[in-house]
């Protein structure tokens, strides 16, 4: 079994906060099955299963990995056509063992999408594509979109 320290993902990129984010190789998934992790933001998840608690708990802080949202959350064992294109890259800010359930507080850092599988056992590992419609030279959204985005948000809570 892999620890810590010769996990083949603890020595991948890791990045001090408010470094720049750029994978050169494959990273781990970790797959949602509800919710989503926006770039920018940094949440605590709940980690319950099996091979997404030994991925957590083998990545030090500072370490990236992709996050993706599951099709259907009741898929226990998520394959690559249960998993959305569009992902985020993420780091590791810190992990706390909590037995069947590890609590992982992550950091949202950049979009992007998946190129390819990389290996499926015993967890999945993708190749990215950083997405450049998400990387553009950040400018505020104009009025209108921003009314726009109001307007479609106001209508899918109306219809919850």
């Amino acid at each position: 079994m892999a620890t810590r320290k010769n996990h083949p993902h603890a020595k991948a990129s890791t990045l001090k906060s408010g470094q720049e984010a750029i994978p050169t190789r494959p990273v781990p998934l970790l797959p949602l099955r509800g919710g989503v992790l926006m770039p920018g933001t940094q949440i605590p998840i709940p980690v319950g299963r099996k091979a997404t608690r030994d991925l957590v708990r083998n990545l030090k802080p500072g370490a990236l990995f992709a996050v993706g949202v599951q099709r259907d959350a009741s898929v226990l064992v998520p394959t690559r056509s249960d998993i959305f294109d569009l992902v985020t890259l993420a780091r590791v800010l810190s992990v706390e063992d909590g037995g069947r359930v590890h609590i992982a507080v992550i950091e949202g850092l950049k979009r992007a999408r998946i190129r390819d599988i990389v290996k499926t056992e015993p967890h999945l590992v993708v190749a990215l594509i950083l997405s450049k419609r998400f990387l553009m030279a950040k400018r505020p959204p104009s009025p209108s979109m921003a009314s726009t985005r109001s307007s479609k948000i106001s209508e899918i809570l109306s219809r919850a």
